[in-house]
């Protein structure tokens, strides 16, 4: 029988494309992951920032030594897909209000297909970039 990913159909679907498939799946929840991290990391750092450096987010240097995400994350590759982060430009305090990660497949058409971007807005966005990383103007996703 015919099994459902979202609204994909994986009937016929190789074994690479399934593997490309899954590993979108973790590219999604890792940047979910690096949102909620930086929420964390902002509400904990004094003064309130967010931080543009993954290992900042594994250490919690700057925000309380706690660790927000796994060291695998912070290495900026994981599940397949390249992870990249980036913070705003500073105030007059030194405080960041803005962010932005990106993700790409690691080898594209194989570790994955559609790239992946999220900010402090939440909102996870995602395409085909053919192997590019993500950026703001990709369409929202569910």
């Amino acid at each position: 029988s015919a099994r459902t990913v979202g609204k994909r159909d994986e009937t016929n679907l190789s074994g690479s494309q399934r593997v490309a498939r899954q590993n979108e799946a973790g590219m999604i929840a890792n940047l979910k992951t690096l949102a909620a991290a930086e929420t964390d990391y902002n509400n904990n750092s004094s003064p309130h920032t967010y931080t543009g450096n993954l290992a900042c987010l594994s250490s919690g240097n700057g925000a309380g030594q706690v660790p927000f995400i796994n060291p695998e994350l912070a290495t900026g590759a994981k599940d397949g897909y390249r992870f990249t982060l980036k913070a705003g430009k500073a105030d007059a305090s030194g405080s960041r209000w803005s962010w932005s990660a990106t993700a790409w497949p690691v080898t594209y058409k194989e570790t994955g297909i559609r790239s992946g971007y999220i900010d402090e807005t939440g909102v996870v966005r995602a395409a085909d970039k053919n192997g590019l990383p993500g950026d703001v103007n990709m369409p929202a996703i569910d």
